[in-house]
């Protein structure tokens, strides 16, 4: 899951940020900025992407034998050219990558570069040249503060188009990271966040 916002103070004026989730029911556990003069949502919306993992989980009750290979989608955000950046409970166990751009139909592959549990954070690499068209990288920025409004950007279950939702920031503390289960700062927003928001700015 991820969110977009535009900080009071944490960016320069008229500045869009955008923040990393930790995961569904997880925190926020790194933010990111673009430092642009005057911000484009449209164009922003471009460095987001839709990601699909083909995993393959271990079932540790019968290691013997192989599961069944499952598909989910999450989301992600262009940090830098062919650098992606998201959940590492989205790309948990993948065998098989792909991302896609907003609104456009080709698929392309993705592989995992980075992977860090702890803070649920991973990096993905895109070697196709097509990713980086039209597309200007998000930069990593400052902490948002309280009341700070954002938006939620990312593709949900449900639907094909990316959704935007809207709301405000209401806790900055230390929290337990669903994924692994450590305690690191996290940031509550009241936006409303749905599964496949996963990893997305």
């Amino acid at each position: 899951m991820s969110i977009a916002a535009q900080p009071s103070q944490a960016a320069q004026a008229n500045g869009m940020a955008a923040f990393i989730v930790g995961g569904f029911g997880a925190p926020i556990v790194m933010t990111m900025t673009a430092t642009r003069a005057n911000p484009n949502k449209a164009n922003m919306y471009q460095s987001v992407v839709r990601i699909f993992a083909t995993t393959l989980r271990p079932d540790y009750a019968v290691p013997w034998q192989s599961a069944a290979p499952q598909s989910g989608t999450g989301s992600g955000v262009i940090i830098a050219p062919g650098r992606i950046l998201t959940g590492a409970h989205v790309i948990n166990d993948a065998t098989f990558l792909q991302v896609q751009k907003v609104s456009d139909p080709n698929k392309m592959v993705a592989r995992v570069a980075a992977v860090s549990h702890d803070c649920d954070l991973a990096l993905l690499e895109v070697d196709d040249p097509r990713l980086m068209k039209d597309v200007t990288p998000e930069q990593l920025g400052a902490l948002p503060t309280l009341r700070d409004r954002v938006s939620v950007v990312g593709y949900p279950v449900g639907g094909e188009e990316i959704s935007i939702t809207e709301g405000v920031v209401s806790r900055i503390e230390m929290q337990r990271y669903a994924h692994s289960e450590r305690s690191m700062l996290a940031v509550t927003v009241d936006a409303a966040i749905n599964e496949g928001n996963s990893g997305g700015p």
